[in-house]
């Protein structure tokens, strides 16, 4: 086998027309994986650093390709117990899975937005603090996922977390 370069394999949810609830049920699994690998308690400390660092000022967190939105529902959550002020959004270029993040926040009662965006065709969104990210760079071709490193890199104001594969 040549570990030398990038093998990139569609997996269930790259595949175009995929039915909604089949969509649903991957980022269902998406989420079991996050939560088994502990993605937002890796995540955690570093923003919690952050945030007592910032005085009080509110924290502003992108999650980037946030699929179902578990790993920001999490961090939401964490920050609401932990009484620390951050606003925490998510990205995703499909609006199934923004929907799906919608709901999950909704059902954790957490203050966690959720909006359609492409991070690799469009403008890369700014403004914010920490920008996260798991379980998407191995979806891209080298060339792409260094690309989208770098626009992280120069967006995020202070921090910028990835957990992936």
């Amino acid at each position: 086998m040549n570990f030398t370069s990038r093998h990139c394999a569609p997996e269930l949810m790259d595949q175009p027309g995929l039915d909604k609830h089949q969509h649903q049920q991957a980022l269902d699994g998406l989420r079991r994986v996050n939560r088994i690998s502990a993605t937002s308690g890796i995540y955690w400390p570093f923003i919690e650093t952050l945030a007592t660092q910032s005085n009080g000022q509110p924290l502003s967190v992108l999650d980037v390709a946030c699929g179902g939105g578990d790993v920001a529902v999490s961090l939401a959550t964490r920050a609401k117990r932990s009484g620390i002020n951050m606003k925490i959004d998510g990205c995703d270029i499909s609006p199934v899975a923004v929907q799906h993040a919608e709901e999950q926040a909704a059902l954790a009662e957490v203050d966690a937005s959720f909006f359609q965006h492409d991070v690799l065709a469009d403008h890369f969104p700014e403004g914010y603090d920490v920008l996260t990210c798991s379980l998407f760079l191995h979806h891209l071709n080298e060339a792409d996922a260094i690309g989208l490193m770098q626009k992280m890199a120069a967006a995020a104001g202070h921090l910028v977390l990835i957990d992936d594969l």
